[in-house]
């Protein structure tokens, strides 16, 4: 018999249903002493009070040294030409491409959860049978280079996603329609693990979030293509950072799909630039 998703399932800290003749129950406010002391046992001291978990920011700042670390591996392969076309960086491009990194990375770890205890303890675990941190990082660290030297190939050289790439040949389109299936693949069994290991709620929450980042986006090159004199062009690391926001959960794939898109991610933007997405046509005179 097949196990019915989370949120069908009754949760364990619901309480029991009452009987039909029941009679029925109001709650009554808590006396103020028994609100403060619960405010308290939270760790916060009265009404202004906070208690900072620091434990997320020091999972934070482990993530954004793994961004930096993954950007400087990416700049140090450049200079064996690998990508060939990788762009020259002055202070003021790195510093600009730093802020993006930054601030997509955020969006990224907290989406993702890696500043949560037990993801960080998931995706970070270097003991025991199963060292899954040693997994992490290496596919985080290689997945960029690797990326790079594709461009070392002729035959997939060619391949960018761009508005002029895909008119060229029906072959091109083709291109696209595989990478498009792919990241569908990986959208819809994420989604099926939110659904079936989450309440309803928790699977709306997460499903909602990945869609509206993924939705803007589509807005955002569908108002693009119908610009006239804009060439578009969709940057791996943009496809990297809408792959990795998927891989929340603590399974060996999404594991997987988080370090490989997010080293993609860094990759497009240390090898190249944090460019926007569209760009003016330039017409020969």
């Amino acid at each position: 018999m097949q196990r019915p998703p989370a949120w069908a399932r009754p949760s364990a800290f619901a309480a029991p249903p009452l009987p039909f003749n029941a009679p029925l129950q109001v709650e009554t406010e808590a006396p103020r002493d028994e609100a403060r002391q619960s405010f308290l046992d939270l760790g916060h001291d009265g009404r202004h009070g906070h208690r900072v978990p620091w434990r997320q920011y020091v999972s934070l700042a482990v993530w954004y040294l793994l961004l930096v670390m993954e950007y400087i591996v990416v700049r140090i392969v450049c200079q064996f030409d690998i990508p060939r076309d990788c762009k020259p960086h002055g202070n003021l491009d790195t510093i600009f491409d730093l802020q993006v990194m930054f601030m997509m990375g955020f969006m990224l770890a907290i989406l993702t959860g890696v500043h949560m205890p037990d993801r960080f303890a998931y995706l970070f675990c270097f003991k025991g049978p199963r060292p899954r941190g040693i997994a992490f990082l290496l596919v985080m660290v290689v997945s960029g280079p690797v990326w790079g030297s594709l461009d070392t190939i002729d035959s997939l050289s060619r391949i960018s996603f761009t508005s002029s790439f895909f008119e060229e040949s029906f072959v091109n389109v083709l291109i696209g329609l595989a990478f498009g299936a792919a990241a569908a693949f990986l959208l819809l069994w994420h989604f099926y693990c939110a659904f079936m290991h989450n309440q309803i709620s928790g699977f709306l929450a997460y499903s909602g979030s990945r869609l509206s980042i993924w939705i803007f986006y589509g807005v955002y090159l569908y108002i693009a293509a119908t610009t006239t004199n804009v060439e578009v062009h969709l940057h791996h690391y943009v496809i990297g950072f809408l792959i990795a926001i998927l891989a929340e959960f603590n399974h060996p794939i999404s594991l997987v799909v988080l370090a490989a898109g997010t080293g993609i991610f860094v990759q497009g933007i240390s090898a190249y630039h944090a460019d926007a997405l569209t760009e003016e046509k330039k017409h020969l005179l």
